[in-house]
């Protein structure tokens, strides 16, 4: 086994049950509508960052139990994050292997296209149940998170090296 599967393999499952709480809480801070639109949703970054790290630990199951507590606090259609969450988790486990073989630039392009499934599938449910388009602006935080993600990772990175030592 190489140093880096088995850093990952080291990693206590309490730091990824918290981060996955603190990006919860994240999500339900509210923002003011005319600038909130680029923000990416922060519970789905890091669904997808330990789908690639930790897949024995947070997968489809995760993906879809995460979702239904972001429907509950956010107020939105029942299922339509878990379904959304689905989708991308599951667009990254088939990717996985290619994705973590290649430079942080490549892994921004393989999830703004995860976080763009993410959203396509939030806006047709929204679509269908109040019967209007939101708008292009919501089609900016994929993109937004796709550059975040290299900062994601170097702090994840950090947190875990300091929570082993």
């Amino acid at each position: 086994m190489n140093n880096i599967r088995s850093f990952f393999l080291r990693k206590p499952k309490r730091l990824v049950i918290a981060s996955l709480i603190v990006s919860v809480f994240l999500d339900f801070i509210p923002f003011d509508a005319s600038w909130s639109f680029w923000l990416p949703e922060c519970t789905v970054l890091l669904l997808l960052y330990w789908t690639l790290h930790r897949p024995q630990d947070v997968g489809l199951g995760t993906a879809f139990l995460m979702g239904l507590i972001i429907d509950i606090g956010t107020g939105s259609p029942f299922g339509q994050h878990a379904l959304s969450y689905i989708f991308a988790v599951f667009f990254i486990q088939q990717q996985r292997r290619f994705v973590l073989s290649y430079t942080y630039g490549f892994q921004c392009v393989v999830l703004a296209g995860a976080l763009l499934i993410n959203t396509i599938t939030t806006t047709l449910i929204h679509f269908f149940e109040a019967h209007y388009f939101i708008g292009w602006s919501a089609f900016v935080s994929p993109f937004t998170g796709a550059l975040l993600w290299p900062l994601l990772n170097k702090f994840m990175l950090f947190i875990s090296n300091h929570q082993s030592d």
